[in-house]
């Protein structure tokens, strides 16, 4: 550990040395209380990180190849310098569209925008679907059914895979 590291920890060891203090003065009649209120407190603080944590794992998972720094957000394209997106319903290849389609380029849409919210690194834009949706199928349309998987993917951005449920 670094000295910036050990100052940390000493700080924390204070502070918890004086808030462990106040409850032992202020609960000393009533230990049982004070105790399962430390219990109650230390589940509230161990779901929060586990959450948090739980968070970062689930964000890497969407964009495992991003790179972001402050500068910029790095997603990898395909080498015709697009990004490419698919979509299979139960392993049938139903929707299949890349950036090149856009009316407006990527940098356009993200400049639109950043006018009116901050993005921030990691987050993803969602500008809608290509061509291939249950409703414009011909000859009639088709919708998702209980039990059908709907598995998607794109250009840098990994895989994932959903089954439908009833409702």
């Amino acid at each position: 550990m670094d000295s910036d590291q050990i100052a940390r920890v000493v700080y924390l060891g204070l502070l918890l040395m004086a808030v462990g203090g106040w409850v032992l003065v202020e609960y000393r009649t009533r230990l049982g209380q004070a105790l399962r209120v430390a219990l109650a407190w230390g589940m509230i603080f161990l779901g929060v990180a586990a959450g948090y944590g739980l968070w970062g794992d689930l964000r890497r998972d969407i964009r495992p190849e991003q790179v972001a720094t402050a500068e910029q957000v790095e997603i990898p394209r395909s080498q015709d310098g697009h990004y490419y997106l698919r979509l299979e319903v139960n392993g049938q290849r139903v929707q299949n569209g890349n950036t090149r389609n856009f009316i407006f380029g990527v940098p356009t849409v993200v400049a639109y925008i950043s006018q009116f919210m901050t993005l921030e690194p990691g987050d993803i834009v969602l500008t809608g679907t290509p061509a291939g949706v249950g409703l414009g199928q011909k000859p009639a349309p088709w919708f998702l059914q209980p039990g059908d998987v709907v598995r998607l993917g794109g250009t840098g951005l990994g895989e994932q895979a959903q089954t439908c449920m009833g409702g």
